[in-house]
């Protein structure tokens, strides 16, 4: 009897997750030059707002606008952190890499062009 139950549960949370997509990729699609960043912003809060029908599916209670509010302030302190650990990482590996590269022979950044002597 449970499976049947977690059947349609996932059965309506796909139909509510396929009208979202739906919605999300017309707006995706329209063309917006110089409003990128606006726009995905607009999706990324579309998105979200997903995330309230699903929580319903599931756990058959409504989700409170305070739990929303603290899952965004979660998600804000993680994205920073997130990118600061990414950007971070990836600025040891570079200096880690320029630091082999100093071993191995003619890796010194120099480029030199083959010199060609003409005889006369």
């Amino acid at each position: 009897m449970a499976k049947r139950g977690l059947y349609k549960k996932r059965k309506h949370a796909l139909s509510t997750l396929l009208i979202g997509a739906a919605g999300t990729g017309a707006g995706s699609a329209a063309p917006t030059p110089g409003l990128e960043a606006p726009k995905q912003a607009v999706i990324a809060v579309a998105d979200f707002a997903l995330m309230a029908p699903v929580f319903d599916i599931y756990f058959d209670e409504d989700i409170k606008a305070k739990e929303v509010a603290r899952t965004l302030m979660q998600t804000g302190l993680v994205i920073p952190a997130a990118g600061g650990l990414a950007h971070g990482a990836t600025k040891a590996i570079e200096a880690l890499l320029s630091e082999v590269l100093n071993w191995v022979p003619g890796s010194d950044g120099s480029y030199r062009e083959p010199s060609r002597h003409l005889s006369p």
